[in-house]
């Protein structure tokens, strides 16, 4: 369960407000980022900011949501990503991997899990699409390999291949690429992977 002392005071009241009006606005969101793989894996690291996951269709409200909380709003990037920031804190509002290759679906949410975070209930986003939208997270600046590594572990084994394998289509060999990579980091582990 995720408790207040992760975010310090100023910044349990901006998320929790950012919280709150999605909630008046019966939108419907999925946690991602660091408190998605502290959800499915127990391990946690300081973060910056609150990760949104919804549908592209969404992502107007989302934003008019959260200007009226008074928040200020941007899309950064329309492959992806939009922000919303009060001083210094932010949400990201992500719709897709950051390449566009995996646009997050409203197919989602039937697998997402619930969490409590700053008093409230929240959906966090499923381990296998956690997985796959951080399997893309590789960049000149930033590798997300760790967290895919962690969270298959985490599972242990327990996961939909079969929904992972249709979800990555051509884009298989990035995620052999990974698992080959497990067997280095896990390799008292290895039955975790499917043998197929």
């Amino acid at each position: 369960m995720i408790q207040e002392p992760y975010f310090g005071t100023e910044a349990s009241k901006v998320y929790g407000e950012a919280l709150d009006a999605l909630g008046r606005s019966g939108i419907r969101y999925m946690l991602g980022g660091a408190l998605a793989l502290n959800a499915h894996t127990g391990i946690w690291r300081d973060t910056k900011d609150l990760d949104l996951f919804v549908p592209k269709e969404v992502v107007p409200r989302v934003l008019e949501a959260l200007e009226e909380a008074g928040f200020e709003t941007e899309v950064e990037d329309p492959v992806w990503i939009a922000k919303a920031w009060r001083g210094e804190l932010f949400v990201d509002i992500i719709h897709a991997t950051h390449n566009g290759t995996g646009p997050v679906k409203k197919s989602w949410f039937a697998y997402a899990g619930e969490i409590s975070i700053l008093d409230r209930q929240a959906l966090v986003v499923p381990a296998e699409e956690l997985i796959l939208s951080k399997i893309f997270v590789i960049a000149k600046d930033r590798c997300d390999v760790d967290d895919v590594l962690h969270l298959v572990f985490a599972a242990r084994g327990n996961l939909d291949w079969g929904r992972i394998l249709d979800k990555i289509g051509d884009h298989w060999e990035l995620l052999l690429a990974h698992l080959h990579l497990y067997r280095y980091v896990y390799p008292s582990h290895t039955h975790y992977l499917p043998r197929r």
